[in-house]
């Protein structure tokens, strides 16, 4: 399926429908422009696109720099990429009010990406494969790495500088990545630029970039140079899990230089270079 980077963020471009508990018409289809965001936990759709399945409800959504305590309704959609057969089921999505800045219909999370094998070769394209489980999937020239899949959100270890493991979140929809203030001078970044970005919360702030000689897998066998990483506020304590604590997140500064696989059951991440046969 064909991507599009739009305000630098993937983004697909399928056809929808409510499906509701008591009737629905699947002529009633609406072209939606959604962004593929694996830094999320939930799929969301903009407020009032379509007739809700549930009252309204409430729950806190934590960014950078606020938490924020967000009114939904739920919305049971089916996707297609094309008007003949459905992509994507009878999934929940979260819909809600939308910052102006936000220039989509809304997005896709973990939570319905999780349901396919994906396999991203952002920004140009991504494949949502159906789980097979008596199928074998062809990844022998990638390189395997294990992830933590937990809370709705994948964790990748990476090296930066010859360091130890650190624990990153896999994140589509964030354009650059991100780290901890707390790491910098721990793994040896060098102060790069300001920046100057929006977050979810729609709060824009500014805050400086810095630059990684090295960025590599566990095995040391694919490393990027001189990649760069924003920072200012900690995550450690925007996701906790038990397994590891959360030095940054990995944005698509990283993602664009490779293809990528992720089997959310397996726990499994597939890597490969771009350009590698």
């Amino acid at each position: 399926m064909d991507v599009k980077l739009l305000h630098s963020q993937p983004c697909v471009n399928l056809y929808g429908y409510a499906q509701h508990k008591i009737k629905y018409n699947p002529k009633e289809w609406k072209n939606l422009r959604l962004i593929i965001d694996t830094g999320s936990n939930i799929s969301i759709i903009k407020k009032d696109k379509f007739q809700a399945s549930s009252g309204k409800r409430t729950f806190t959504i934590k960014s950078l720099s606020r938490q924020l305590s967000i009114e939904y309704v739920e919305v049971i959609l089916n996707l297609r990429h094309n008007k003949t057969k459905d992509m994507i089921e009878k999934k929940q999505f979260y819909s809600m009010e939308l910052s102006d800045q936000f220039k989509f219909d809304g997005l896709i999370g973990n939570d319905v990406l999780s349901k396919f094998l994906v396999v991203f070769d952002l920004p140009e394209k991504i494949m949502f494969i159906k789980k097979n489980p008596n199928f074998q999937y062809g990844f022998l020239e990638y390189e395997k790495v294990d992830i933590i899949y937990g809370q709705g959100h994948i964790f990748l270890p990476l090296r930066l500088n010859n360091s130890k493991k650190q624990i990153f979140i896999f994140d589509t929809g964030s354009a650059i990545s991100y780290i901890n203030p707390e790491n910098l001078k721990n793994l040896g970044l060098v102060q790069n630029r300001k920046l100057k970005y929006v977050d979810i919360s729609g709060k824009m702030l500014e805050s400086h970039t810095y630059k990684a000689k090295t960025v590599c897998t566990p095995s040391k066998k694919l490393c990027s140079k001189n990649l760069e990483f924003l920072s200012g506020n900690s995550l450690k304590n925007f996701i906790t899990i038990k397994e590891a604590k959360i030095d940054g997140l990995l944005g698509l500064n990283w993602i664009k230089d490779y293809v990528i696989a992720i089997d959310y059951d397996s726990k499994m991440m597939y890597i490969k270079k771009k350009g590698w046969f």
